[in-house]
């Protein structure tokens, strides 16, 4: 039986409205972003992990755990910018529409 292919979507803006940087926000010296991809890997059901995000900073995280990223567009990163636009802003742009399931986080 085949294995089914799951994506992981982490949306993460690099400005956040309420709550500033709390994506760079540490807990126990690492990131909320580092403690969300080391979570989804341990989960080991995902064939990708990919982190979108307007930020340099966090998306420098996602490549130095080895994850895809994409660097989502100023216009999906702002406070009218859904989580939606930017997942489908990725998989357009990076051709993702084999995944049988797409999980965001």
């Amino acid at each position: 039986m085949n294995k089914p292919n799951y994506l992981a979507f982490i949306p993460a803006k690099g400005k956040s409205s309420e709550l500033k940087n709390k994506n760079l926000r540490k807990i126990k010296k690492k990131t909320l972003v580092e403690i969300t991809i080391d979570e989804i890997k341990k989960t080991k059901i995902f064939d990708k992990i990919l982190l979108s995000s307007d930020d340099d900073k966090i998306l420098k995280i996602g490549k130095k755990k080895k994850i895809e990223t994409i660097k989502r567009p100023r216009k999906l990163s702002n406070s009218n910018a859904s989580t939606e636009s930017a997942l489908l802003h990725a998989i357009y742009e990076l051709n993702l529409q084999k995944f049988k399931g797409i999980f965001i986080f």
